[in-house]
């Protein structure tokens, strides 16, 4: 496709050959259980980056490299009633062929992953653009 700013100047767009883009969000807190009581502490920046390291290696052995979109996100903690604020990393990857039992269990078993190891409740993926909690 080519774009033209003005007579003497144009822009060349190439589209990659992609079918779909999965996402996972790697959250900055960790549930811990200390006497009965939950509390959420925030993990150290060894330990995120042992976690976003692990799906940035599967990523790229697997769909060739990945995105790292630093960001902030909230939710809500029932047990304490109060909003907690997180960094998180949403860490993308494009696929170029169809969705498949393979590459879909991929993202699904790292966002497991995560989710054990962070001790969260769910962790958000995503399909296309569109939210899944694991």
């Amino acid at each position: 496709m080519q774009i033209y700013a003005n007579p003497e100047t144009s822009i060349n767009l190439y589209k990659p050959d992609t079918r779909h883009a999965f996402a996972i969000i790697v959250p900055s807190t960790i549930n811990r259980i200390v006497d009965g009581q939950k509390i959420v502490v925030t993990a150290d920046d060894n330990t995120r980056q042992f976690a976003i390291d692990k799906i940035l290696v599967e990523f790229s052995k697997e769909f060739g490299g990945a995105s790292i979109i630093e960001q902030n996100g909230v939710w809500f903690d029932n047990d304490t009633g109060k909003l907690v604020y997180e960094k998180s990393s949403r860490i993308v990857t494009l696929v170029s062929e169809d969705l498949n039992p393979h590459n879909v269990g991929l993202l699904l078993s790292l966002a497991l992953s995560v989710k054990r190891f962070f001790n969260q409740d769910a962790v958000l993926t995503e399909i296309d653009s569109k939210g899944w909690f694991v």
